[in-house]
């Protein structure tokens, strides 16, 4: 009928207990939570026991509780302490609008996205990133006037407040840059009254001579991925939709695009599409060719109507590369990568 679970220290005194009922699958799920436990040995022991209280049927088992502070002499020490800059990257900078790191530069422009981002000189972006609001109307709002105030300055980082506005939404986001490049945003939209919106969208215009690649995963494994060149033509030439990721059950959305060069690149990602409102018709990520010399990634946000009535946050990251100097002779490094493959039933790597 159900389960004692009971868990005893070294010198067999009870230290907690919990009980559970046997479901119909015959599976019983119980958690034991420690406010404070001490380092030590412990034992457990689980007992099943019938509609009696009889116990039918038993299993001892124990586990221990080290003291880190014991057996790790860095522990609560500054020597693991990644909360610097790491050689060979250079500190942040920010001066004006413009963050500084190694190799690169990237200006904050409405809505948190970058008005410009250059690497080893070269100009990713054909023109500033913008936020598009699309009214119920189909008239199409772009994210202006940007306020910006800095609030966290170290040399590893640089966080920077920007605020916007869109129609009657405000955007708030908060843009975090890494010493290694990473460029997060965290938007917040809020409206100040109820607005009915047919479509938020993200464009990112790149010049068309460093958005020659394509390269996008999703969260699957050994599948749901594509690189290659970016497509020939006119309008939309690729999008989400082809990776065939079957893991979201409402949308396409997809983690990881980058669109790149032999010179450099720009790399989008996201933990997830939480604050977005996605569709199945609508891809979430598409690539765009509308413009001469210019290649458009863009982010369909919202891309079915609705009301914005209260406050909703995106989170996104955005990586230029090349993120790292490469270093003398790095064409006569040796490669391998048996062992990242190797299959331990047998002593032969798969590659």
């Amino acid at each position: 009928k159900e389960i004692q679970v009971v868990v005893s220290n070294a010198a067999g005194n009870e230290v907690k207990r919990a009980s559970a009922i046997i479901d119909e699958y015959a599976y019983a799920r119980a958690v034991i939570k420690f406010e404070a436990l001490p380092a030590g040995d412990y034992q457990v022991r689980l007992d099943c026991n019938d509609a009696a209280g009889k116990v039918i049927a038993s299993v001892d088992s124990e586990f221990s509780k080290i003291n880190p502070a014991k057996q790790y002499e860095w522990w609560h020490t500054k020597r693991g302490n990644i909360e610097k800059v790491i050689s060979p990257w250079t500190p942040v900078t920010f001066r004006g609008s413009t963050f500084g790191v190694w190799g690169r530069k990237m200006t904050a422009g409405p809505g948190g996205l970058p008005a410009q981002i250059s690497t080893q000189g070269r100009e990713i972006l054909a023109a500033p990133g913008r936020l598009v609001l699309t009214t119920d109307e189909g008239r199409d709002i772009t994210a202006s006037g940007p306020r910006r105030k800095v609030l966290f300055d170290q040399d590893y980082r640089k966080t920077v407040q920007v605020r916007s506005t869109l129609g009657d939404v405000e955007v708030d986001s908060e843009v975090r840059v890494e010493f290694d490049g990473m460029y997060k945003v965290t938007m917040t939209l809020s409206p100040s009254r109820p607005t009915n919106v047919k479509g938020l969208r993200m464009v990112l215009p790149l010049n068309e001579d460093m958005a020659e690649y394509i390269h996008a995963v999703t969260a699957e494994i050994r599948s749901g991925f594509y690189y290659g060149f970016t497509p020939e033509g006119e309008g939309r030439v690729w999008d989400c939709t082809l990776l065939g990721d079957k893991s979201m059950q409402l949308g396409s959305f997809t983690p990881y695009v980058w669109l790149g060069s032999t010179d450099g690149g720009l790399c989008w990602f996201a933990d997830s599409d939480e604050g977005w409102t996605p569709n199945d018709e609508t891809p979430a990520i598409e690539i765009r060719r509308d413009r001469d010399g210019q290649i458009d990634l863009v982010l369909n946000l919202i891309s079915a109507e609705e009301t914005l009535d209260r406050p909703r946050t995106i989170v996104f990251g955005l990586q230029a590369s090349p993120v790292k100097p490469m270093h003398q002779g790095w064409r006569e490094d040796n490669w391998w990568c048996g062992d990242t493959f190797k299959q331990y039933a047998h002593d032969r790597n798969l590659i």
